[in-house]
């Protein structure tokens, strides 16, 4: 059958024209695959000899300037052939097919030989090989596979050998060029391939088009005659159809009963349903009824499962989401089966919002708990009644160093063999709690372990148990008792250190008079000189007993740390065994440093008795002083120790040295390597060197000693002398006026009566705090100063203070005691008090400060 396009355009005439005279054997159908072959072979002739027409002029001109006339010759030939194709009608529709293809194929292989391969050469083969699978089907488009296939093996050895392309090669290596041939033909099979078997199958899909047509004529009549056989079925339907009416009144009155929403549909549309099922979805009988419920009520993602299950009569229940009339989405259980003639369905549909937000529930406490644990930093595990580890939380994996799941517990984690003897699994099954403390055996580290049972739907229980580990606490608390004991020693500490000085004040008072006494007698002199030294010695023990009833006070002077080095060994010398040599390098020409006397002569004590304790049998300790100039290189070496003069105390020992483990925990409170050590040794060295401002480095090997080197501030540099100690000059000193002395010791009352009054002056005693108020509101006259002790029998000092300002607001008090100055003493003075003079004192400190607190300007 001819195509008519008589009353078309002129394009459209010419169209028709030509692809008649090229199929003119073929009834070319509209939308027929020979059709659009025909179509698509005049597009790319009409195509081509358009465009080779506007390019020719051009191509002419060119050719004759430039003397190319071979290619003038074949582009002239190939136009003429392609207006040759387009409008004579001798040629068949295969040989104008195969016509194009060659001329495509020579094109492609023309570009290349003249360009190179990297033009537009291989773009015609790809098209050479695409059209025809087009225009004559698979087999033509295998046999340009293997036309192109040879091409490019024949242009490539051509290329490779040197025969073209040797002025400007196009690939950098012969396996560049291969593997570029390589894809090439592999995108070109797959594209003419494809193209062929599709082709293929739209003439397959067209002739079966036929045969159903031809088919459906048949079926027209089958069913005209099906149609009167159905009519004498009519009687028989109406009979089931009344039994069915029947039955479902019977299926109405059950369904209605039920709360779940009961459906009867086929393949989705809806025969019928309860009262349920239209409350649920919000849709009245009528609206339902015809209708398929799936496309209406169902989001369309789950349409694909439903389907598929009515395909497959599926009956186990499944879920999907469904939206109300109102579009609101809620979750459905779904369960059918088939009825009659098997495509009759009766589902059972529930609503399982309820059982959605109830598990949606427990999995968000199952994950807030889960997260619990996991981020505990007290290990916990679960384990079954047969003491097989269920969970283990990290911490606790981290405990025992690997995932134990599965495992028996007490192997796992606690390395037994059998069941522990603390297991308390038998007695959470009663209660609902248990507590205990244990000792790791495996770490010897304490715990607090709390147990909690945890009961399962089939009426078995777990133990959840979880480890706190309390050996800091325990530490802390062994701390607190030390420390409450050691208050204890520090009170009873301060109050012999009160005794000591107030009997010591008595004779250093006694010695001062007695010097005042018979200083033109020398032997007794030097007797006075001899007790005078004793005490002096006495009252730098209560000193030191009076640093530790203060807890670690600090107390700073200026001193030369050569000279207090020096004075602390002539002390300190006779803890060390006699079989260890204590040597000494202390520096002459050195610095003095600000420190606190007591403190520093606790830290060499510590590093002495520790290098001492290290040395067994025989060894030596040495003690060095020196002016260190610290750089940067030294700051690598000790991190913290910035560049700077330091005064550097160094001690060194051949003792038994320390490893590396011992050597990084030296400074930790407590920590000690003497079986009944205290622990506090090292760690008070580190604090109280970094109190002073300065740093302290230990280096250590086994079995090469120890040196611990301290380095601390300087205050100024100095050249270390010794300086003459002059003779007080109490008379000098002398002076009048009225002195209260507030004092219950009856023999040191005695001394500072005796005092004051060979210094000139007046002395007035009271043994009371309430003695002294009243004193000083009956006298009648001036009281220059008071002096004023802490300790009386009915009240404190700091609690008389206040009266005697009351009574007497000018009254100049100087704090007479016993104990430092740190403590009841410093309240005193900051209330108000001018002095402060430590027991014992002689006769010329006393005068001292009399002289300096009555008569300032002199």
């Amino acid at each position: 059958m001819k195509l008519d396009h008589s009353k078309t355009g002129l394009f459209r005439r010419f169209q028709a024209f030509s692809m008649d005279r090229m199929t003119p054997s073929i009834d070319l159908e509209q939308n027929t695959l020979a059709y659009w072959r025909a179509r698509i072979l005049f597009a790319i002739i009409f195509t081509g000899l358009l465009a080779g027409t506007l390019v020719f002029v051009p191509l002419i001109s060119l050719a004759i300037r430039k003397g190319m006339w071979n290619l003038l010759l074949f582009d002239c030939s190939v136009w003429l052939i392609t207006l040759g194709l387009l409008v004579l009608g001798r040629p068949r529709y295969e040989i104008r097919a195969a016509t194009v293809l060659v001329m495509t194929y020579a094109v492609g292989v023309f570009v290349i030989l003249s360009v190179g391969p990297l033009s537009g050469g291989p773009a015609w083969l790809f098209a050479f090989a695409v059209l025809a699978a087009v225009f004559l089907g698979t087999r033509v488009a295998v046999s340009a596979l293997v036309v192109n296939g040879i091409t490019l093996t024949i242009l490539g050895w051509l290329f490779s050998s040197g025969l073209f392309g040797r002025d400007s090669p196009f690939f950098t290596s012969r396996e560049a060029m291969l593997l570029a041939g390589a894809n090439f033909m592999l995108l070109n099979t797959i594209a003419a391939l494809s193209i062929a078997v599709l082709t293929k199958g739209l003439m397959a899909a067209h002739q079966k088009e036929k045969d159903l047509s031809r088919g459906l004529e048949t079926e027209r009549s089958n069913l005209v005659k099906a149609k009167n056989e159905l009519e004498l079925e009519i009687e028989e339907r109406k009979l089931i159809q009344e039994a069915l009416r029947k039955s479902q009144e019977r299926f109405k009155r059950l369904s209605n009963l039920t709360f779940e929403g009961i459906l009867l549909h086929r393949k989705g549309v809806v025969v019928d349903g309860n009262e349920s099922l239209w409350s649920m979805f919000g849709y009245t009988r009528e609206e339902l009824i015809g209708r398929n419920i799936i496309d209406l009520c169902v989001p369309e993602e789950y349409h694909a499962q439903i389907y598929e299950n009515i395909l497959k009569r599926k009956a186990n229940p499944y879920e999907v989401m469904a939206r109300k009339k109102e579009g609101t989405l809620f979750p459905i259980e779904i369960q059918s089966r088939e009825v009659e003639d098997e495509e009759l369905r009766v589902t059972a549909i529930r609503d399982v919002s309820r059982r959605r937000k109830a598990e949606e529930a427990l999995r968000e406490s199952e994950e807030k708990y889960r997260t619990m644990m996991e981020s505990m930093t007290d290990p916990a595990y679960i384990c079954s009644p047969d003491f097989r580890i269920e969970y283990l939380n990290p911490a606790m994996i981290n405990k025992i160093g690997r995932d134990a799941t599965g495992e028996i517990c007490y192997k796992a984690i606690y390395d037994r063999d059998e069941k522990c003897s603390w297991c308390v699994f038998d007695r959470i099954s009663q209660e609902d709690h248990a507590a205990y403390e244990f000792v790791d055996p495996k770490e010897k580290r304490q715990y607090s372990v709390n147990c909690s049972p945890i009961f399962h739907s089939d009426g078995t229980i777990s133990k959840l148990t979880i480890f706190h580990d309390v050996t800091p606490l325990k530490t802390m608390e062994e701390k607190l008792r030390l420390s409450q004991k050691m208050e204890a020693i520090a009170t009873l500490a301060g109050g012999v250190a009160h005794e000591f000085n107030n009997a010591l004040a008595v004779i250093t008072s006694g010695i001062s008079m007695m010097e005042d006494d018979y200083s033109n007698d020398e032997k007794m002199t030097q007797y006075m000189g001899y007790i005078k030294s004793s005490s002096q010695r006495m009252a730098g023990l209560t000193n030191k007993l009076l640093a530790y009833a203060q807890g670690g006070m600090y107390q700073p002077r200026e001193m030369i740390l050569a000279t207090f080095i020096r004075e602390t060994i002539s002390v300190l010398k006779h803890t060390i065994p006699p079989s260890i040599s204590l040597e000494t390098d202390l520096a002459k020409d050195f610095c003095s440093i600000r420190a606190d006397a007591t403190q520093m002569e606790m830290v060499l004590s510590a590093i002495l008795t520790n290098a001492a304790e290290a040395i067994e049998g025989e060894g030596r300790i040495r003690v060095v002083t020196s002016l260190e100039q610290v750089d940067d290189s030294l700051g690598v070496k000790y991190p913290g120790l910035y560049p700077g003069r330091y005064a550097l105390l160094l001690v060194e020992d051949n003792g038994k040295g320390m490893d590396k483990e011992t050597r990084e925990r030296i400074f930790e409170p407590f920590f000690t390597t003497k079986f009944q050590g205290r622990g506090l040794g090292m760690a008070s060295v580190y604090g109280i060197v970094k109190h002073h401002g300065g740093f302290v480095y230990v280096d250590s090997e086994v079995k090469k000693g120890t040196t611990v080197r301290i380095y601390l501030p300087i205050v100024k540099e100095v050249v270390e002398r010794e300086e003459p100690i002059e003779k007080p000059d109490t008379a000098s000193a002398t002076g009048t006026g009225t002195i209260l002395v507030i004092e219950d010791e009856e023999m040191l009352v005695k001394m500072m009566r005796n005092m004051l009054e060979r210094l000139g002056y007046r002395a007035l005693v009271a043994r009371s705090g309430k003695e002294a108020v009243q004193l000083c509101e009956t006298f009648d006259g001036a009281i220059d100063a008071a002096l004023l002790d802490i300790k009386l029998p009915d009240m404190e000092g700091g609690e008389v203070y206040p009266l005697l300002m009351k009574v007497r607001p000018r009254l100049k008090v100087i704090v007479c005691s016993g104990y430092s100055i740190d403590g009841p003493a410093r309240k005193i003075l900051t209330e108000g008090a001018e002095m402060f003079l430590q027991k014992p004192f002689s006769m010329a400190d006393l005068s001292e400060k009399l002289k300096e607190l009555l008569q300032p300007g002199d």
